[in-house]
């Protein structure tokens, strides 16, 4: 196969352009732009295009030596991975330098993810008749029940939600999705709505006091901030948190990795530990049998 040479600045311009064009979201372009600056950082004067398989795992190496987590090691990876792919595709490049490199064996656990009693003491924590304190409740147990980004939930429309059916439409990594949530949900999201009211301009579901869309970086505080009232330490408490929490109790209530990974939005399924190995039920009846919230709420 005849190369097409290309610059390095030019194979990120038409890289960037094609993650646009594919619908990826800010937040994985922003990402691909952090670890391949740092990338180029690493290999000083020599063309990115032009790495090989050496220059890769001594990129590894480095990143560990920088006390770097497993899990960003192969964040790094994973991200260089898709862009050698990308001139691969193109003709930039006879070979990726990524084939055959493994990424870093990560640990069958996640290090945040809250007891029982400490969901229990943040829903505590969250209890109250004003606007916020409903909104905030209605965000809690829908996090925990569901398991979804917080970049999911802050894009909700209102008509992404059917409260009749018990599910939500999620737009997340690997497309839309539909989620499953249960009757103590439903019953926060319900008094969510009667405060939150008609807003003729604004379609969010979610939603500040002045009726203006809530952004990711609110939910974060809001939900760090509860983790502090509820007294839970040493452990971040954060909406990533409480999706790895709803996955662990998902399987601890018996549930089976495959409707997880439906309901999660997992494209990876190595990132669903296998601990039972019932498949192909139904999510629908999954949810309502092994749903995160159906033993603390009653």
């Amino acid at each position: 196969m005849k190369v097409n040479e290309i610059s390095y600045q030019k194979a990120l311009d038409s890289f960037y352009l094609l993650a646009t064009i594919e619908g990826k979201s800010r937040n994985t372009i922003e990402l691909y732009e952090y670890v391949l600056k740092s990338f180029k950082s690493f290999l000083e004067k020599k063309n990115p295009v032009q790495a090989t398989s050496n220059d890769i795992r001594l990129y590894m190496l480095y990143l560990n030596d920088k006390k770097y987590k497993k899990s960003t090691i192969g964040t790094h990876l994973k991200e260089l991975r898709v862009f050698y792919n990308f001139l691969l595709a193109e003709g930039h490049i006879e070979i990726s330098p990524v084939n055959g490199i493994k990424s870093p064996k990560l640990p069958r656990y996640y290090p945040f993810v809250l007891s029982e009693e400490e969901v229990e003491s943040l829903i505590k924590a969250v209890r109250g008749k004003s606007f916020e304190a409903k909104r905030n409740y209605a965000i809690l147990l829908f996090l925990i029940d569901t398991g979804v980004r917080v970049s999911e939930l802050t894009n909700l429309e209102l008509d992404d939600v059917n409260m009749a059916t018990y599910t939500a439409k999620v737009n997340g990594k690997t497309g839309e999705r539909t989620v499953h949530f249960g009757k103590s949900s439903a019953k926060a999201l319900s008094a969510y709505m009667r405060v939150r009211g008609f807003l003729p301009h604004e379609t969010r579901f979610i939603v500040s006091s002045v009726g203006e869309p809530l952004g990711r970086h609110s939910i974060l505080r809001m939900v760090k901030r509860l983790g502090e009232k509820a007294g839970i330490a040493n452990k971040r408490v954060s909406p990533h948190t409480l999706r790895h929490t709803c996955a662990t109790f998902w399987i601890k209530n018996g549930g089976d990795p495959v409707s997880l990974q439906r309901q999660l939005g997992q494209s990876d399924p190595r990132m669903i530990d296998v601990y039972v190995n019932l498949v192909g039920r139904d999510l629908a009846e999954a949810h309502r049998k092994y749903s995160p919230l159906k033993r603390l709420i009653k």
